[in-house]
């Protein structure tokens, strides 16, 4: 991630893998962590200052197999309102705060 301004707010990041009619199935969501798992709040980065932020979804042992994808963003901490903030990809901004991954996940038949 790179903080392309100051922002007044905390912002957590989320992980989501959702299923091919858009359900959430698991995530992971919360503040940023440095390279230490320290937790780093947004309103405290600088300006083109890049965090390396790790995140590991535990996949359920009922899921169904078929194909998943991984969406990614940020929204408050301090507002249970699910504003998100937007996000710039290759250079376009992306104003819902929710990108698609280009890789999926595919989860195969157990055995």
């Amino acid at each position: 991630w790179k903080c392309l301004a100051p922002t007044v707010y905390a912002y957590a990041a989320f992980v989501h893998l959702k299923d091919e009619s858009g359900k959430v199935v698991c995530s992971a969501d919360g503040a940023p962590r440095d390279g230490n798992g320290i937790p780093v709040r947004t309103n405290e980065w600088l300006p083109q200052e890049v965090m390396e932020d790790q995140r590991r979804i535990t996949i359920p042992s009922d899921i169904h197999q078929g194909t998943y994808s991984l969406h990614v963003g940020w929204y408050r901490q301090d507002v249970k309102t699910g504003d998100r903030l937007p996000l710039v990809v290759d250079g376009r901004v992306d104003a819902r705060g929710d990108y698609t991954c280009p890789e999926h996940v595919t989860i195969l038949p157990k055995g």
